[in-house]
């Protein structure tokens, strides 16, 4: 027996007694599909497609185009020569955005001043996937805040 029909054995075994082919099917891929991550009825298709990226690990940052062995990346560092591109450094840490990172905490306070005394991690994943405590509002505003970045990928 397989990991899969393990799992599905153990946390759904319900599956395992249904008799029709298409309810089976059906059943099965909302056990394996996975929940999509919300875009919060953000209207600009390009910063959509540059998020998606972010999300996935497949922008134009160095950590990104390094992991995949892009061959116009030797390394992973940023152009700052301070530390690596990732997703963070770039919204937070690179000095090459220090004003679109002080223009970005600026709009973030005034959403939610508690905001800016997140640790890192807990800020970037707010930036690239919202807050499920905040309103649909606030996390489209969060996420259209970050478009300016987007254009320096």
């Amino acid at each position: 027996m397989n990991l899969f029909s393990k799992y599905i054995l153990e946390f759904h075994p319900d599956i395992t007694n249904i008799d029709s082919d298409v309810i089976f099917r059906n059943a099965m891929l909302k056990t394996i599909r996975l929940v999509p991550n919300h875009i919060f009825d953000a209207c600009d298709p390009l910063g959509v497609q540059l998020l998606t990226r972010l999300r996935v690990g497949l922008s134009h940052l160095g950590e990104h185009k390094f992991r995949h062995g892009f061959n116009d990346a030797i390394n992973p560092i940023c152009a700052c020569n301070r530390e690596i591109e990732s997703v963070f450094h770039f919204y937070l840490g690179c000095p090459n955005n220090i004003n679109e990172h002080f223009n970005l905490m600026n709009e973030l306070s005034n959403l939610d001043p508690t905001l800016v005394y997140l640790d890192s991690n807990s800020l970037t994943s707010i930036l690239l996937y919202g807050n499920k405590s905040f309103t649909d509002d606030i996390n489209s505003k969060i996420i259209t805040f970050k478009y300016k970045f987007y254009q320096r990928i």
